[in-house]
């Protein structure tokens, strides 16, 4: 479920929310008023591990007796 980011257009209250659908309705949690979504930023994951993972020497073993 996405979680999304609202701005009440009475108090101002700004809150995030895990939604089930796209279209719920969505009220303040402090006046009940009306929300308005905002645009929110999101990252994007890379396949690549991050730098010193895993740690060196972790890795598969190479046999050189073979």
């Amino acid at each position: 479920m996405p979680l999304y980011e609202y701005q009440c257009t009475q108090c101002h209250y700004g809150f995030d929310k895990i939604v089930q659908r796209w279209d719920a309705e969505v009220r303040c949690p402090l006046c009940r008023g009306k929300v308005e979504k905002q645009l929110s930023s999101f990252s994007v994951g890379s396949p690549r591990p991050k730098q010193g993972y895993p740690p060196a020497g972790a890795g598969p073993k190479i046999c050189n007796n073979c």
